[in-house]
């Protein structure tokens, strides 16, 4: 018997019963599709949805990291169906779509993160290859032999090139390899961490868009989408992991946001998906966790919570087939399931986690310092013990306060 379990159809995941045998009826949440055995090894942001044939139907697009050293894959699935696949030279660290040119049809191309190079797909077809420029600064050759053997010592891993240098023993072989070499210039480059897309001067969804990508030296860098030119070049104080990308190029635009709030959680995060599920305004955040579940918070609240039998590794939300609400997750043993959003889900305004009511997290609309309140509380301060009311009984510790703001406590030794 298959160990595959189908619940949906692998060509429509519209047509199917919004009610599924052995799922409870409090779930918010269809079972559409379980393949314990897909064989399938990657990360949230190696994962994206799109009309990339501009049918109408949404496919799947995932870079598979295959073992980690070789059998990397492009893979696009159409329903449940691997409708292409490509070999991935490097390790992907990003998948993208973006529309990069105004022609009819209105298909989008595929851009793929790997190593240093950015690989484009149109059509499913190999398009066009973009390489990072080299980092600023050039090697000393004279000292190049040492330093290569030591990186050779600390265990590092040496490309072909050096390996066959320090091979040589020989001086007239050395002066050969150089006589080879010596006009091939030895530069530093660095690789690719993270990739987004920035819509250039139009917000709508199929305007064309710009390529952001950040990369090990700290850098981000922002492409054109038709010249593949570098458009923009930003420093950051440390290595990028993940991007988000607000506004238009030609407007203005946000990559970098600040803290908004803080959740603590019960077990360790695996990876972080958003929901924008349009037709109801419903957004929130997916946040998988090493124990098997999925928590669904909205703003800081806890409002869902998606228990799964294995330990999710990538998620993505959004349209696939013809399905608005479809929810995408690959788990640590490498399977693939797919659930869909009932149409009738209703996440209700409280925090299923317990503690103190939500009105007490609501910031009070304290108005601004006026000067005089300032100049008010600068006179208070200033003649605090004058100010003090002939008569009445303070108690000791406000007097004594009074001094110490002023600066006097030698007034109570005095007094004493």
């Amino acid at each position: 018997m298959s160990a595959i379990v189908k619940i949906m159809s692998t060509v429509d995941l519209v047509k199917q019963p919004l009610e599924t045998k052995g799922e409870p009826k409090s779930s918010k949440w269809l079972d559409a599709y379980h393949d314990p055995v897909a064989s399938l090894y990657t990360f949230t942001q190696c994962i994206t949805l799109s009309d990339i044939q501009a049918d109408g139907d949404w496919k799947l697009i995932i870079a598979d990291l295959g073992t980690g050293s070789f059998n990397m894959k492009l893979k696009v699935y159409k329903g449940t169906d691997l409708l292409s696949e490509n070999t991935i030279i490097d390790l992907p660290t990003g998948v993208v779509t973006f529309y990069m040119d105004t022609h009819e049809p209105r298909t989008p191309a595929i851009a793929v993160a790997s190593g240093p190079f950015i690989y484009i797909y149109k059509n499913l077809k190999p398009y066009f290859k973009f390489t990072l420029p080299p980092l600023e600064g050039r090697m000393n050759v004279f000292v190049l032999r040492e330093m290569l053997e030591g990186m050779r010592s600390d265990g590092s891993t040496l490309t072909v090139r050096s390996l066959r240098y320090l091979q040589l023993t020989d001086p007239g072989d050395m002066s050969q390899f150089f006589e080879v070499y010596k006009n091939t210039p030895l530069k530093r480059q660095t690789v690719i961490t993270c990739l987004n897309t920035l819509k250039k001067s139009m917000a709508d969804e199929d305007a064309i868009s710009c390529l952001v990508l950040g990369t090990e030296d700290k850098s981000i860098y922002v492409l054109d989408p038709e010249a593949f030119t570098v458009l923009a070049t930003m420093s950051l104080p440390s290595v990028p992991v993940f991007l988000s990308v607000t506004g238009m190029f030609d407007v203005e635009y946000r990559i970098v946001g600040k803290k908004m709030w803080t959740v603590k959680l019960p077990k360790a995060i695996t990876t972080i998906e958003v929901v924008d599920y349009k037709p109801k305004g419903f957004k929130a955040v997916l946040v998988a966790l090493a124990s098997g579940e999925v928590h669904v918070f909205k703003e800081k609240y806890l409002v869902d919570i998606i228990k799964v039998d294995d330990v999710v590794t990538a998620m993505r939300f959004g349209r696939f087939g013809r399905e608005d609400g479809a929810l995408i997750m690959v788990t640590q043993s490498g399977g693939l399931m797919i659930k869909i959003l009932k149409r009738t889900a209703v996440f209700e305004e409280k925090d299923l986690s317990g503690g103190p009511p939500a009105a007490q997290n609501i910031k009070l609309n304290v108005p601004k310092k006026t000067k005089l309140f300032v100049d008010q509380t600068l006179r208070e301060r200033e003649n605090a013990v004058p100010m003090l009311v002939p008569g009445l009984n303070y108690a000791f510790e406000t007097y004594i306060e009074c001094l110490n703001d002023k600066g006097i406590s030698d007034t109570v030794k005095k007094q004493a």
